[in-house]
Formats: structure tokens, sequence, C-alpha cells
């Protein structure tokens, strides 16, 4: 269903938060993301590490370091000042693990980033709930535009950090404006109103 009728100023609060494309990008081994592994280090990866050790990711391409590195998943890879910044707030829902960045032909690049592993409940996505958009086309059509990345209010356990059908990242308001103060660089935060669905 659409908006009508409905009060969706409780989703104000929540921003989808992923990488930016500026600095450098890094894999796990595809392997791991064949397997859904990495679905699991999203969810448990600091367990992981306590049983395995530090978990290796791969870097693909460009070679600026970041304060938070380029994944093209929803996995957070971040330096030791963002480790701080989300301690010094008291951010909630969140565990860190040791991650190693490492290059084919240089070995180890980087000890000094960590993996987030979202420890919240995880937040089930209300598909029938969106906004409707209506945009005239040129030609005198008009095409119907469906927004939103709603899901029900009482899966959202307090936390700052949050899952979204144990895939997406959703963040609060809170890591947004901490973010934003404490200018951290590489990161990508869209209001959950204005993503395409």
């Amino acid at each position: 269903m659409g908006s009508q009728g409905l009060d969706f100023s409780f989703y104000d609060n929540f921003y989808h938060l992923r990488s930016d494309w500026r600095s450098m990008q890094v894999e796990l081994r595809q392997e791991d993301y064949l397997s859904g592994k990495y679905l699991e280090i999203l969810r448990r990866g600091h367990e992981i590490v306590e049983k395995e050790g530090a978990i290796e990711f791969w870097r693909i391409r460009n070679k600026r370091l970041s304060d938070v590195l380029t994944t093209g998943s929803d996995i957070l890879i971040v330096s030791s000042r963002v480790i701080e910044i989300l301690e010094r707030y008291g951010l909630m829902g969140w565990r860190k693990f040791k991650v190693v960045i490492k290059d084919e032909r240089k070995g180890v690049i980087s000890e000094g980033y960590w993996g987030i592993s979202v420890v919240s409940n995880i937040l089930r996505n209300r598909w029938d709930l969106y906004r409707e958009i209506v945009e005239e086309r040129l030609d005198g059509t008009k095409k119907i535009r469906k927004f939103g990345w709603y899901f029900e209010p009482e899966d959202w356990d307090g936390s700052d950090f949050n899952l979204l059908d144990g895939i997406s990242l959703i963040v609060t308001k809170r890591v947004k404006d901490v973010f934003e103060k404490e200018k951290v660089k590489n990161i990508s935060i869209k209001s959950v109103h204005d993503i395409s669905v």
C-alpha cells in the first residue's frame, strides 16, 4: 500500500549508511561471497575473529586509505579513529572485529582497520509500505515511482546500528549527526525515505 493515511515520521530518524567509492576498495575472497560467509561476518564478525583470527580483506583498486574503506557491500571497514568516535559517543548495536588489509603483490598493507558487526535486532522490511511520487514525462505520460525502506517499528530495539532484512545497514540520525560533526570521510548516508524500491 502507499502512504495514504499513514504517519511516516517515525522513520525520519533512520538512514542507510554505506561506504562511498572514493577510497581504497577492498573485498573478501570470492568464495566468502559465494558461500554466504559475508552475511555471517556482517552479523558475527567479532565471533568469527575469536575463533579464526583477523579477517582478510584484499585490495581491488585505489591506494588511498580513508576513515571508511569501500567494500561494495554493507560491511563497514573503518579506521581506529572511527572506532574511537563510536566508543566516545556511546553509539549502540555494533561490535568491532580485527581485519587485515592485504594486496596480492605487497602482502599486508594495513592492520589499523576494524570491521563492524551489527548485533542489534534484525529489522523486517515492509515492502507493502512506500511513498509514491508521480513524475510527468516530456511526452505527457506519467510514471509512478516508489520510495522508502520501511520496517516493523517494533523490531527496532533502540540501537544506533541495525540491519534491514539482515543485509542493509540502517543507522539512526544520531550516527549521521556524529559522523558529520567528526567529519568521517568516505561515507554515503541517505534517508530511508529517499531510497527507491
